[in-house]
Formats: structure tokens, sequence, C-alpha cells
């Protein structure tokens, strides 16, 4: 139906619903990934992570999304492309399809692996 992957349409469930925030323990790049780490696994609930970078702030919100699913598998680490950026954001969605939490990161400097 689509060309692209594409979101489900967010929707407010008919009794409320806690979703433990993600908590970032530590933002990893070298020239190949970017690893994400949690200080816990994600809460089930915890659908997609949509990873955005730029060199400046002002510009983040505009970048290219790049989308992980991690689907209620609890996940500790999340590695995407290394996306060469001085800043990150990750936007938590849940599986109502609502952003649970966005947060903004300072990568660290790319190293060779």
């Amino acid at each position: 139906m689509y060309n692209r992957p594409t979101l489900p349409p967010a929707f407010e469930p008919n009794s409320p619903s806690i979703i433990e925030t993600p908590s970032v323990f530590q933002v990893e790049a070298n020239l190949e990934w970017t690893k994400i780490t949690l200080e816990k696994p994600l809460d089930p609930a915890i659908r997609y992570a949509m990873i955005q970078g730029d060199d400046n702030l002002v510009n983040l919100a505009d970048a290219e999304i790049h989308t992980v699913w991690v689907g209620g598998t609890r996940a500790r680490h999340l590695e995407v492309s290394s996306l060469h950026t001085n800043y990150l954001a990750v936007r938590w969605i849940d599986h109502y399809g609502r952003i649970v939490q966005t947060q903004v990161f300072q990568t660290p400097k790319a190293s060779r692996p």
C-alpha cells in the first residue's frame, strides 16, 4: 500500500496504560555503527525507536529518520549504521503509536573499530 515502511496512526487506549520510559546509559559510535545502550531492558510496550542525527541541534528535528523495530524484545542495545553526526535524537514509540519520550544526545566522536 505504501512505497516505504510507515508507522500506524497513534491512538489513545480505552484504559490508561503505564509504560516504563527507556533510560539510555551510553551512546557509542565508530565509523560503521552507532550503538545505544540502555540501563535496563525496554518495556515490552515499546515497538519502535526512531533515530535522527545531525551536526546542528537546530536541524535535528528535520533530519532523516532511521526507524528500528524493537517490538517487545526487551532489548538492552540498539545499533544503527553510523550517522557520522554530532547529535542524536531517539523517539520511543509505544504499541499505540504514541511517542513515549524523545531524548537528545551528543554523539561521541567516531573512532576506528
